[in-house]
């Protein structure tokens, strides 16, 4: 111990045949001062290595070692980047020893507790069970929050529900003005009978008996405020809008797409999930040689990944499609920008950011034992980039360690919301010049994809979550969207009206897109073979993927968009997809969520991976996302519509006053 501060005042004074062998007992000081504080194999009683793991993929003996050995023993588990899957096991280690002296000395205890040799790497990772923490401070804050909506809610169905018993004993009616007096009515309900008698359609049925029981009655400003600020939570109203299904279009058959490309999305992360945020499968090895790289099962589960790129094309449809249907009905060249910003972050944010802070404040407290640092861990990444999430920029920060990873997406979404609306309001003005634009734009993107992938052939390009190459099927949308609305709109209508044309662009649509599944399972099965496509296979294959999904996509939706389609379009434009449809922003970011404490929350053995297994995970995953989805609805998205639409009430003229609340609230996102 001593030897580190002297050796500089020998090294100073000794002859210099003497610097040598200085260096040397240096040398062999750092490195006993190096064992001495990492965490040996010598320093484990006979307990303690029988408690730990003795084989790749094992727990080892959680409980015991944390009841009988309390007192001089805690419990980590290594996680081992050995190719793919990982190789995950436990250890019963002593007390002093941290996660950092057992990741020291892991190529050590991973060749001794379990024969596993390998070349340690950065994705290594040792979560010993003392490096959980919780913030109580923080926990009691976002709970209040979730009890504060909860009394809301209740409160305000209260209110709804006594409000016609009540108001006709506190406030009687008084003879109406001429002009007609204003109503008490929900905010969407009072801008939708504006919106009807200023076009001269008669009002809906239940809302014209509410009018009638309502337009004699005057409330003072203060209490119809309240009133309509506390029914705004009103349980029975916010669900009966969740149910509701609106008058048939063109554009229902998104519905049934959203909520199949959700699922699908959930049925990726339930396999990727396993590893990436949890401790992986008992049997992953099997898995990867028996189930992955089979094509019958493969084939489907690896291409999930672009039902996020469905997700982006139908974004970018629905923004371009509707604000050019607003623009064009009221005879306007550009939108009211602020008024279409602040919608958005009104309607994606709140929510977005209470998922945010419970996450990282309540999660914590939902789960333990041995893996269970892993998702504290994966917690604790929030604490360094919270920031990025709330300024939708995460995409950009943190590569490989973001808060809420998965949703890279949101700020993918947003960024490219921002980016189409000179597209848009170009085809305003031109429409030829908006379509080259916009098909430059894929071009450029796709190009940039392929350069990218020719700089990193091996480990890929750092482009997965850049909106500057995820923006062709995006793109692609915004181009179906302008063909809808382009003047050459019956010309075309009159071509796809043809089964020949028809049957070509299916056929077309089928080819591109089952081919590049097929080719992403191929690639996906030689990377674990450890046989990788060549440098221009891999470029083939990024900038195929960028250009096929949205075409095929395009080519299906055209003609549905016009009516065809049959049986398949008129099954998911069925009106039982539009409850669910409203619930997939919901379920997308909540659903990793239960996937990360379901994986973690295991104290006695890995999962053991089966068919069975695995889609009874998926259903449950599924069922739950969608169940909070819609509490979360009722609780916070739909209040917070409700209060929009009165927000807005100053700024909006009475024939486009439904505007924000309606078809400007599918452009916020295709969810």
């Amino acid at each position: 111990g001593i030897w580190p501060k002297i050796a500089p005042r020998v090294a100073m004074r000794a002859p210099p045949a003497l610097l040598l062998p200085l260096l040397l007992c240096g040398c062999c000081a750092a490195e006993e001062a190096r064992q001495q504080l990492a965490c040996p194999l010598r320093s484990f009683t006979p307990e303690m290595l029988r408690y730990s793991s003795h084989r790749e993929n094992d727990i080892g003996n959680y409980k015991l070692c944390s009841t009988k050995l309390a007192d001089e023993a805690e419990f980590c588990v290594a996680q081992i980047a050995a190719g793919w899957p990982f190789v995950s096991f436990g250890m019963c280690v002593p007390k002093n020893c941290t996660s950092d002296d057992v990741a020291a000395s892991l190529h050590e205890l991973a060749l001794s507790l379990i024969g596993v040799n390998v070349s340690l790497t950065n994705q290594d990772t040792v979560n010993c069970v003392h490096d959980v923490k919780h913030d109580k401070v923080g926990a009691s804050i976002v709970y209040a929050v979730w009890v504060a909506l909860l009394v809301l809610m209740a409160v305000g169905t209260a209110v709804d529900m006594l409000e016609p018993h009540l108001a006709p004993v506190l406030f009687p009616m008084t003879p109406p003005l001429e002009t007609g007096e204003e109503k008490l009515l929900m905010p969407e309900e009072d801008l939708e009978i504006k919106q009807q008698q200023i076009q001269g359609e008669p009002p809906q049925a239940e809302t014209t008996r509410r009018q009638q029981q309502q337009q004699l009655r005057q409330y003072p400003r203060a209490v119809e405020t309240l009133l309509t600020i506390f029914k705004a939570w009103s349980v029975p109203h916010n669900f009966s809008r969740l149910l509701s299904h609106e008058r048939e279009s063109e554009t229902d058959c998104l519905n049934g797409i959203r909520v199949i490309s959700i699922i699908w999305v959930i049925m990726g992360h339930a396999v990727l999930l396993a590893n990436v945020y949890g401790p992986g499968f008992d049997n992953l090895w099997w898995m990867q040689t028996h189930v992955l790289t089979k094509f019958s099962f493969g084939s489907w589960i690896f291409p999930a990944v672009y039902a996020v790129d469905t997700f982006f094309f139908m974004s970018g449809f629905l923004v371009a499609y509707l604000l050019l249907q607003e623009l064009a009905k009221h005879g306007k060249k550009q939108p009211n920008y602020p008024l279409l910003i602040f919608h958005r972050f009104w309607r994606l944010s709140p929510c977005y950011y209470l998922v945010l802070v419970s996450f990282m404040f309540i999660i914590p407290y939902w789960g333990s034992g041995p893996f269970w640092p892993k998702a504290v861990h994966a917690i604790d990444l929030c604490y360094d980039y919270w920031w990025t999430n709330l300024l939708y920029i995460n995409n950009y920060f943190g590569t490989g360690e973001e808060c809420l990873g998965w949703t890279w997406y949101l700020a993918c979404d947003m960024q490219m919301f921002f980016l189409a609306m000179p597209f848009i309001v170009l085809f305003r003005y031109n429409q030829a010049a908006a379509s080259l634009a916009t098909s430059a734009a894929i071009a450029a993107s796709v190009a940039l994809m392929g350069i990218l992938t020719r700089w990193h052939p091996l480990d890929g390009p750092p482009t997965y979550t850049t909106t500057y190459t995820r923006l062709a099927p995006y793109f692609f949308g915004i181009l179906l969207a302008f063909a809808l609305n382009s003047q050459i709109r019956e010309k075309l209508k009159s071509v796809v009206d043809k089964w020949v044309v028809r049957w070509m662009l299916y056929t077309v649509s089928a080819g591109l897109m089952y081919g590049l599944m097929v080719l992403n399972f191929e690639r996906s099965k030689h990377d674990y073979e450890g046989n990788s496509f060549s440098t221009t296979g891999i470029v083939f294959y990024q900038v195929y993927q960028e250009v096929a999904w949205g075409v095929g996509l395009v080519f299906i939706l055209l003609p549905w968009m016009f009516g065809h389609g049959g049986m398949i379009r008129q099954l998911l434009s069925s009106p039982i997809w539009t409850p669910l449809a409203r619930l997939t922003y919901g379920a997308y970011m909540v659903h990793c969520i239960s996937l990360v404490v379901w994986y973690n929350d295991q104290t006695s053995h890995l999962i053991d991976w089966t068919v069975l297994n695995f889609f009874s995970l998926v259903i449950t995953a599924t069922v739950f996302a969608f169940a909070f989805s819609a509490f979360m609805f009722v609780t916070l998205e739909k209040p917070l519509m409700n209060l929009e639409a009165v927000l807005l009430r100053p700024f909006t003229k009475p024939a486009a006053a439904r505007q924000p609340a309606s078809s400007i609230k599918q452009q916020a996102l295709s969810f």
